[in-house]
This record gives structure tokens, C-alpha cells and sequence, in this order.
């Protein structure tokens, strides 16, 4: 069976001829496309609808789970510092670096303490967090934790490390005058904490050298930024196939 369309363009013909149509071949392929291209047009706009929809489903699954996490670590703050001698109050010369960590948690109602230090000019005497001052990231502020120093931090060298976990509730990991001057325990906590979220806190290591301190550095918050990396990741991800 011959397929194709009707053709009554005119044709050279003698005069008074009335015009003639006659059947114009159609190639396979084009008769293949003539007669799909609506079916055709309708699988792939359902295919771009069934991407979007899986798409979407990805997000909605994505942010259920980041909300799950985000639950579970809502009470846990971290703060680092970074200890130089520069950001003494006064500021001196000295080569010593350090870097500090704190983790509070707040369902635990616990603090990790965490630092480490080298190229002090005089032994390490105590250390202990200051809190709060008047300005985020500068001036002094009387010691918020336990005096003379922390338990165990390494005194007596010129570098070292430490970590200890400190719980919160007890009257022992604060400095007397501090708990006093906040009124109760609870109230300590909160105004400690407060402190390191307003960057109103910092670790101070004394030496024999500087006995008012030889290294500081003021903690800031250490958001998590997980979840916008993934969302953006994804967006970017369907951006690159469309």
C-alpha cells in the first residue's frame, strides 16, 4: 500500500485543463514521525514530570532526615579558638601558638574542654577560661572556670595537650567568684554558655614568663553547615542535568 499526501498544486497543463491532484509519495522515516510525533511529545513530557517528581520526593526526604539530625545535635554547641600572644591583654611577642576546642551539651549538661599549645617562652602555670567580656573579642573578664586552673592541664612545659569533659550541674567545674556572682549553678551555666555564643569567652595560658598571660584567643561558634552543603549539592546536581 502506497502512502502519502494529496498534491493539487497546479501543473503545466493546456489552457481550460481543469487542475489535477495527484498523490505525493511520503518517505518511511517522515511518515514514522507524521504519525508518532503527538505519542512521541507525550512520553517525554511525562518523562520530565516523573524526573520532577522523583526530584522532588529526593528533596522532601533530604530535609526529613537533616531535620532528624538536626534534632538530635540541636543541643551541642562547638567553639574554637585559635591562642596567640598577640591577643594578649596587653599584647606581647611571644612565638607561642595554641588552639582550643569546647563542646557543650546541653542535654548532658556538659563541657569537653579541649587544647593544645607549644613554643610558650616561659612553663605553662594555669590555664583557665576567662568570661564574660564586655566586648565580643576583646578586653578581660574575670575566670569563669575552676581555680588556680584546670585538673590535669599540663603545667610546666612549654607545649602540651588536654582534654576534659567538665560536668555542668557540679559547683566544681566553676570559679566560686563566678557562680556567686550569677546568682546559682543553673544560672551559671547559662551565663557561661552565653558567653561563648557572644564570643565573650577566652582561654588564657599564664607562664612564668607572663604571668598575666603568654597566649588567648576568644571562642566563636562553629556552625554546622552540613545540610545547606547538601541541599545545595542536590540544586546544583538536578541544575546540571536539565
Amino acid at each position: 500500500m502506497t502512502s502519502g499526501v494529496m498534491d493539487c498544486s497546479p501543473t503545466p497543463a493546456p489552457a481550460g485543463s481543469p487542475i489535477a491532484c495527484r498523490t505525493r509519495p511520503i518517505e518511511r522515516r517522515n511518515l514514522f514521525f507524521y504519525n508518532a510525533g503527538p505519542a512521541l511529545w507525550r512520553v517525554e513530557r511525562e518523562t520530565k514530570e516523573l524526573k520532577m517528581t522523583n526530584f522532588s520526593r529526593l528533596l522532601t526526604m533530604t530535609a526529613a532526615a537533616l531535620a532528624v539530625a538536626g534534632a538530635a545535635h540541636a543541643q551541642t554547641f562547638v567553639f574554637t579558638a585559635l591562642l596567640t600572644g598577640p591577643a594578649e591583654s596587653p599584647p606581647n611577642t611571644s612565638p607561642g601558638t595554641g588552639t582550643s576546642t569546647v563542646t557543650v551539651n546541653m542535654t548532658l549538661s556538659t563541657m569537653r574542654v579541649q587544647a593544645m599549645f607549644s613554643g610558650l617562652l616561659g612553663n605553662l602555670t594555669v590555664a583557665h577560661i576567662h568570661a564574660p567580656t564586655a566586648v565580643a573579642g576583646t578586653g578581660t573578664g574575670g575566670v569563669a572556670t575552676p581555680t588556680p586552673s584546670f585538673s590535669g592541664f599540663p603545667a610546666g612545659t612549654t607545649s602540651g595537650s588536654y582534654d576534659q569533659t567538665f560536668d555542668l550541674t557540679l559547683a566544681s567545674s566553676y570559679n566560686a567568684a563566678f557562680v556567686t556572682a550569677s546568682g546559682s549553678i543553673s544560672q551559671a551555666m547559662s551565663r557561661l554558655v552565653l558567653a561563648l555564643q557572644e564570643g565573650k569567652a577566652y582561654l588564657n595560658l599564664h607562664s612564668s614568663q607572663f604571668p598575666g598571660g603568654e597566649i588567648r584567643g576568644f571562642y566563636v561558634p562553629t556552625p554546622g553547615a552540613a545540610s545547606a552543603f547538601v541541599v545545595a549539592g542536590l540544586v546544583a546536581s538536578r541544575r546540571r542535568r536539565a
